[in-house]
């Protein structure tokens, strides 16, 4: 058999236990190796996790998008597309649990006005309706306020004195300035 050429095919079947070692190269050092089955089994688990972000992810793992050289052109990218039904479209969000469990969504409406919505699905139906990000408002009914409020004219005197004490300045011409700069 030596000097032909086989497929991988053409190998007989093994049936290896977790202890038993693969040759592994690694591509990138130019390095040879070995691995055990385990050790394999669990590198393969981690990136299916990652490729096909399955509910089974255990606590640790992490989907990296991985920085690289692109140039003048833009970064990693991570991209939530829409769905794109004729009658019924949503965009698409991100969705988190917050620490009591509720759900809640992210996403951008038509407008590109980013919104959150208690809810673990974004639909046609709900996402023109969530709360606009920055747009929560704070109210003195809202609070137990200590001590006394000051006068509004009192504060705006405090504010207009702040102001007054921010040194103003300009920039020198050039040549005036040290190495011309």
């Amino acid at each position: 058999m030596s000097g032909v050429p086989i497929t991988v095919n053409a190998l007989p079947t093994v049936t290896p236990t977790n202890a038993d070692s693969v040759p592994i190269w690694d591509s990138e050092s130019g390095t040879q190796g070995r691995a055990t089955i385990s050790t394999l089994g669990n590198i393969f688990a981690r990136l299916d996790q990652a490729v096909t972000f399955a509910s089974s992810v255990t606590a640790g793992t992490a989907v990296i998008v991985s920085a690289f050289d692109a140039g003048a052109g833009g970064g990693p990218v991570v991209r939530i597309a829409n769905n794109n039904n004729g009658t019924t479209p949503s965009p698409g969000y991100i969705h988190t649990s917050r620490a009591d469990g509720a759900n809640c969504s992210l996403y951008a409406d038509n407008s590109s006005v980013w919104r959150t919505v208690n809810s673990f699905t974004v639909t046609s139906a709900n996402f023109a309706g969530g709360i606009i990000v920055g747009t929560q408002t704070s109210t003195i009914q809202e609070k137990d306020v200590e001590g006394d409020v000051a006068p509004l004219d009192d504060v705006l005197a405090a504010v207009a004195e702040g102001a007054a004490a921010v040194r103003r300045f300009r920039y020198k011409p050039a040549s005036a300035r040290a190495n011309g700069r």
